[in-house]
């Protein structure tokens, strides 16, 4: 882009791909793991037990900065946000193709013309990939330090995979962690009406009305 100014349009489109991809799927994915915490109890005590252990009663938001979150890391709190990206993907498929031509898919004829979708989330809860795939289980990821490497290259795959995997996948971790690290270390929740929520898929997987929490200062 040296010596060339973006246009309007070019600029429209960068911002949109930045937005949509690194803002509502963050912000979704949080969400998600707000719901899945306060739905497992023992899950929730974890979770705030080592945030108490890792950070400083002293600590506060303009403490949780890059170097104090990466340094600490908390692996308890790290295997929730992934146990939580396999059951509630924020995207859980790609967009949709039409086939341009015939063609053999393994065993399968497609058409062309047919209209194809590949679903993310169909191999993140198969029995084939993970026990009990449809057991909120955060300790699976910690049990075996090498599970992810171990899996099927396609089996946990949250992010996309190949070379037009999701650019912001590392921003978007890392943002999760400081948000929820910060933010346990400050309030007790609860979410209202937990058992009444359900999901829907728009442009991404979410709860179909807001997640609207009741927060409490902790002492």
């Amino acid at each position: 882009l040296e010596n060339k100014d973006l246009t309007d349009e070019e600029i429209l489109n960068n911002y949109m791909a930045l937005f949509i991809a690194g803002v509502d799927t963050t912000s979704h994915w949080i969400a998600h793991c707000m719901y899945a915490i306060d739905k497992n109890p023992i899950c929730k005590k974890k979770v705030y037990e080592e945030v108490d252990q890792y950070f400083n009663s002293n600590d506060n938001y303009e403490n949780f900065a890059f170097e104090k979150v990466s340094k600490n890391n908390p692996p308890y709190l790290m295997a929730v946000m992934k146990e939580t990206m396999r059951f509630f993907t924020s995207s859980p498929d790609l967009f949709p193709r039409v086939a341009n031509k015939d063609h053999m898919l393994g065993d399968l004829k497609i058409k062309k013309g047919t209209i194809l979708d590949v679903s993310f989330m169909l191999n993140m809860l198969s029995e084939e990939n993970f026990p009990n795939p449809s057991e909120f289980r955060p300790e699976r990821w910690l049990e075996d330090e090498k599970m992810e490497s171990k899996l099927n290259p396609f089996a946990y795959i949250p992010f996309s995979a190949g070379l037009r995997n999701c650019l912001g996948q590392h921003m978007s971790k890392l943002e999760g962690k400081i948000i929820l690290a910060a933010f346990f270390k400050k309030y007790d929740f609860t979410v209202v009406d937990i058992d009444s929520i359900t999901w829907s898929y728009t442009f991404g997987y979410q709860t179909t009305k807001p997640l609207i929490l009741k927060i409490k200062e902790r002492k």
